[in-house]
């Protein structure tokens, strides 16, 4: 392994590097105690055919080379890591390939490599470069076997919809950040992981079983705050609100989609809420009842109950999952339903034909906000706008609106959210409490 230091090393090794059409990276943040978006890139390692690099930014073992040099590594080789996400908010490299999403392709869960556990107090550009560098091999010997193993998924369209839309996307989402005081984070969660402009930063899990992402850092769930925790987040712009753009019966709305049952414009859960109890108007502990009662019966193991299937939702609901179930039975797999993800069922604790339903809809739920989250960011960039998509909520996303960015804005994004089989409904509040 060469330590490049030198101008003259750096350039060796990338007429070496530039001949290769794949080749492997990894990136070590400077301080691991702090959130990835946070500490700063330390060194990078890259393994291109028969040689291997490590480009030291900030070490107190190397002399470190100005990060922009890393950006002549971005080249048109395709690029394998083991964390894309975690690599991503230390170098901006292109054409990265996610190998931990290769694993979850091919096993639905991620390959058993974790980061070292560390010394709270030991910052990585205090600990020996060369035993933190072992590690980085490590991952990568992972990551060549994953590869080579899996070679043929990556030009598949259901991986490139994961790796460039699906992963990325969770990537901007979570660098943008989540405003707090900082009194107000550590009264809320009994600790401060706010920066110096208030910002702090949640981390998605991608490689879970349903599919569906979960939020975790260092304790504190973003996607499953309480209302007193929520109160703790409000906008960063001077002036700014809070915006939270929900979808009306999102799993509902999916399975109409996908069985042709004409869903209602309003709401769903009013919709049959009348049909169950037979009334044109419900009051609200009918309504709440109505919910409650879609849902124990939607993924009910025993199946739906007779009664139930006098209603055509149900009826379908039923066909569905016969179909869903046939195609198991049949091949070993089921597919999600927009990018066509196969998820295996040999590895799930008591599959059957109602956790097969759930399954395809929480995959497919995800797969479906992700690409409406996409396509608000470049619809905010391209029109040069400043309001922020700060945090994914599986079945809502919220924003930070800038009080300069137009009143239509709010619109906008409902219209991208929206199509011929989803309807939204948009909150603004003060904080994310209000919304």
């Amino acid at each position: 392994m060469d330590v490049i230091e030198t101008d003259d090393q750096f350039e060796d090794f990338l007429s070496h590097y530039r001949k290769q059409d794949r080749v492997f990276v990894d990136a070590v943040p400077a301080n691991q105690t702090l959130h990835v978006r946070r500490s700063g890139v330390s060194f990078v390692l890259v393994r291109a055919g028969d040689r291997e690099a490590l480009f030291p930014v900030r070490h107190n073992d190397a002399i470190g080379l100005g990060p922009k040099k890393l950006l002549k590594l971005n080249t048109g080789a395709k690029k394998y890591a083991y964390d894309k996400k975690r690599v991503l908010h230390l170098v901006p490299f292109r054409n990265l390939i996610d190998c931990k999403l290769l694993h979850y392709f091919r096993h639905n869960k991620p390959p058993s490599f974790d980061y070292e556990q560390v010394w709270p107090k030991a910052k990585n550009v205090y600990r020996p470069i060369m035993r933190l560098a072992a590690r980085c091999q490590n991952r990568l010997d992972l990551c060549e076997e994953i590869a080579n193993v899996s070679n043929g998924l990556v030009d598949k369209r259901p991986f490139r919809k994961y790796n460039e839309e699906v992963v990325e996307t969770l990537f901007r989402v979570e660098r943008s950040g989540m405003y707090s005081d900082s009194d107000d984070f550590e009264l809320a969660f009994g600790k401060d992981l706010t920066d110096g402009d208030g910002l702090s930063y949640s981390n998605y899990n991608l490689y879970t079983q349903t599919g569906r992402p979960s939020n975790a850092y260092k304790g504190v769930n973003y996607a499953a705050l309480d209302h007193d925790q929520r109160l703790a987040f409000q906008s960063r712009f001077d002036g700014g609100k809070m915006l939270n753009v929900d979808y009306d019966a999102f799993h509902l709305r999916i399975v109409s989609a996908l069985t042709g049952y004409e869903a209602p414009e309003g709401s769903f859960h009013e919709h049959l809420g009348k049909l169950y109890f037979g009334e044109e108007e419900l009051t609200e502990e009918d309504y709440n009842e109505s919910k409650k009662f879609t849902f124990q019966f939607l993924y009910n193991p025993k199946g739906i109950p007779e009664e139930l299937l006098q209603l055509q939702f149900f009826s379908s609901v039923k066909d569905l999952t016969e179909r869903i179930w046939s195609i198991y039975q049949e091949y070993g797999v089921i597919s999600t339903a927009k990018h066509g993800r196969q998820i295996t069922g040999g590895n799930i604790e008591n599959f059957n034909p109602a956790k097969a339903l759930n399954y395809v809809l929480q995959a497919t739920s995800t797969e479906v906000v992700m690409e409406k989250a996409k396509k608000c960011m470049d619809h905010i960039n391209e029109n040069g706008y400043k309001t922020k998509l700060v945090l994914y909520l599986y079945d809502s996303l919220l924003f930070d609106l800038h009080p300069d960015d137009p009143d239509g804005l709010v619109e906008e994004l409902e219209e991208i959210m929206e199509d011929e089989h989803l309807t939204v409904n948009s909150k603004i509040g003060k904080t994310f409490a209000d919304v």
